[in-house]
């Protein structure tokens, strides 16, 4: 019980910076600073983050040793935001942890059955990516309570990557969804990616080779 209010309080600390952030994020779009404004745009959805912490503060009596894990989780996610994320390019490897810990995160808190698969082919090692870049992709199928499946999978090959997403075809993403990934790719990677977003199906291609 020590433990679980130790981190608590900590990922509440962090929670309060992390919102405090996206209220910047606002004044940042008042003023253009589209390099700042890429960057904290891709953030994980404050309804995701709420209904996590609430779920861990319901089962802290009841499951302390999943209350812990969701608080470890969060912290882990709020850290990689706060810190790592500072700088304009993040190495492909810390995505795809954040891209773990964000999946497991989600099948903790969900109190129906939630199941997914993340498979990563190729060598991920040295490459440079734009930071929260796939939670862009995922961002409206996370807090989505119909999702109860999701497949992932991450292809790297001579600094090209491929990101696809399948997730049942009966939910619809929203229409203005695809133009907002759109407006951030054309800012980040202009004439460096192929983009499609279909009924049950996201898929993006990245050439970093030209990428500066």
């Amino acid at each position: 019980m020590t433990i679980i209010c130790l981190w608590s309080m900590s990922v509440i600390k962090l929670f309060r910076k992390w919102n405090k952030k996206n209220e910047d994020v606002m004044m940042l779009e008042q003023n253009f600073l589209e390099t700042e404004v890429n960057k904290l745009k891709g953030q994980i959805s404050p309804i995701f983050m709420s209904r996590a912490l609430r779920k861990a503060a319901l089962i802290t009596a009841s499951d302390p040793q999943k209350a812990s894990q969701i608080l470890m989780l969060l912290g882990h996610l709020l850290r990689y935001q706060l810190y790592d994320c500072n700088r304009s390019k993040v190495f492909l490897n810390s995505e795809i942890i954040f891209l773990k810990n964000l999946l497991q995160l989600k099948k903790i808190i969900e109190d129906s059955c939630f199941e997914y698969v993340l498979e990563v082919k190729g060598k991920t090692n040295n490459l440079l990516i734009s930071p929260l870049l796939f939670i862009v992709l995922i961002q409206s199928i996370l807090i989505a309570n119909e999702i109860k499946s999701l497949s992932i999978n991450l292809e790297i090959s001579e600094k090209k990557i491929r990101f696809i997403v399948n997730y049942e075809n009966t939910y619809r993403l929203p229409p203005e969804y695809k133009m907002e990934i759109a407006d951030k790719l054309n800012m980040l990677y202009p004439d460096l990616y192929i983009f499609t977003m279909e009924s049950g199906n996201i898929s993006l291609q990245l050439d970093l080779k030209e990428w500066k």
